[in-house]
């Protein structure tokens, strides 16, 4: 009996039990428990670590479901994470989708349902100290870039290097080597550092002085 109501639209189950009541036909009350229809869920937010995720959990049948909900992190539920509809991103989830697991209750019924998508947060490098130049400054010298201050450790960087801000063609090796056109000028380097599900990175580095050599000669005299 109870799956006939269970198919009956909430209100006319409602009609059809007040009919018999006042007919004198009593059903067990587990009769007009009503069976929970799931909606379809879904996650919306930003990939950006640090942003809020919110479920929207659809259209549930009865409308007065009440909604638990469960956070994961590439399919595995995230420990200390909130049961209610908002989630904020953390590093650890970076590079791994995340879902919901949502729970829906009406009366003495339950049922369950999955976010149809994931938002896989994307990180940010932190850079500090600031990228630098290091070597001599002086024609002939070699230059090189130092990283030592990105974190995490990028899988791969591309290199420009520039005389007073303007890119010297083909030079875009992590290493410069100091021409005499290069005596005067500022030399700088501009890096782009990259890493899956990391936001790539591109820094200018301050400045170095170049400095020339003086080419002593001997000055023939009269004798």
């Amino acid at each position: 009996m109870r799956a006939i109501f269970s198919r009956l639209p909430r209100v006319a189950a409602q009609l059809i039990a007040v009919v018999m009541v006042l007919a004198g036909i009593h059903m067990p009350t587990a009769a007009w428990a009503a069976t929970v229809t799931p909606g379809t869920p879904t996650i919306s937010g930003s990939t950006a670590v640090g942003s809020t995720l919110t479920v929207s959990e659809g259209t549930w049948d009865p409308v007065d479901t009440t909604f638990g909900y469960e956070w994961r992190r590439d399919g595995v539920a995230i420990d200390g994470a909130p049961s209610n509809n908002t989630y904020v991103t953390v590093s650890a989830d970076i590079g791994k989708p995340i879902t919901a697991f949502v729970t829906g209750t009406s009366e003495s019924d339950t049922a369950s349902a999955e976010t149809t998508n994931s938002i896989t947060p994307i990180g940010s490098f932190s850079i500090s100290p600031a990228i630098t130049v290091t070597g001599t400054a002086s024609v002939g010298e070699t230059l090189s870039v130092d990283l030592s201050g990105v974190s995490p450790t990028p899988t791969s960087a591309s290199y420009v290097w520039n005389r007073d801000g303007e890119a010297l063609d083909g030079a875009v090796s992590s290493t410069y080597v100091l021409t005499e056109n290069d005596a005067g000028s500022g030399i700088s380097a501009t890096v782009t550092v990259s890493k899956t599900h990391y936001n790539n990175s591109t820094v200018t580095t301050a400045e170095r002085a170049a400095t020339g050599t003086f080419i002593t000669t001997t000055v023939p005299t009269i004798t």
